[in-house]
């Protein structure tokens, strides 16, 4: 059973996104995107080209050489308002919703919606891997002596001594967690950063959390759309439990 999560009226997201991974495919290529970029263009005018990069080495006797090469790999799109993205490539698509975020219904239809349509265009296999990823900005104090368990219930320990003070300026943390009941990963990315304009004053606490489910022998579509769901119930848990009170406050 999913639990009930209190609703926040501005949430702190600055990028929710979902993606769905497909095994590599013969019948997949540009031509196919290309054709389904046009198709879309009217809800998502911005399109830009996405590429990869590889390196050929060879280390001989008496030569040695390296040779990098650019691969397309698939398109960006955009819509007017650059808040909702649409990725596709030759082995996945994704959606993201950035600012203002929302809602998690309006996200699931909106990937749903998309997916549908990619799926009639493009000739994909088996669904291998389903993803879903969270990144969060809360804004701290302006203060130089800010006490970040106010805030965070997930502070790196620091080293204990005598001679140290128990200052922090800066942090990065990352976290695996296997979620076993529900067969996905956690990675949870937590840092503390300032901006380099300097008329955004105070630094900004960033949780970003991964959660996603491999299914190298494949996965049915009604199946994704449930482990979608299992994937957003602990993503929340893993919010709710990383963040204080005083950190949602400014939030609800």
């Amino acid at each position: 059973m999913e639990d009930t999560w209190p609703t926040l009226k501005n949430p702190p997201i600055t990028e929710a996104l979902l993606e769905v991974r497909f095994s590599l495919s013969d019948k997949v290529g540009l031509k196919q995107l290309e054709a389904f970029a046009q198709a879309e263009e009217s809800a998502y005018p911005g399109k830009q080209p996405l590429y990869e990069q590889s390196v050929h080495a060879v280390f001989g006797k008496e030569d040695h050489s390296a040779r990098s090469f650019v691969h397309p790999i698939g398109f960006r799109l955009q819509n007017s308002q650059g808040n909702r993205i649409c990725q596709v490539r030759v082995d996945r698509i994704s959606v993201s919703f950035l600012p203002p975020y929302d809602s998690w219904p309006a996200l699931r239809e909106a990937t749903k919606e998309q997916y549908g349509r990619y799926r009639a265009m493009v000739p994909q296999d088996r669904i291998v891997r389903v993803g879903m990823r969270y990144i969060n900005s809360f804004k701290l104090p302006d203060r130089d002596d800010i006490d970040l368990e106010q805030f965070l219930n997930t502070m790196p320990r620091l080293p204990k001594h005598v001679q140290l003070s128990e200052a922090v300026s800066g942090f990065e943390t990352v976290i695996v967690m296997p979620l076993l009941d529900v067969g996905c990963t956690a990675i949870v990315r937590q840092k503390l950063v300032r901006s380099e304009d300097k008329k955004v004053l105070g630094p900004s606490l960033v949780l970003d959390i991964d959660v996603y489910h491999n299914a190298l022998e494949g996965l049915e579509e009604s199946d994704m759309w449930k482990k979608f769901d299992q994937m957003r119930n602990k993503r929340n848990a893993i919010f709710y439990g990383s963040v204080t009170e005083q950190a949602l406050e400014p939030y609800k």
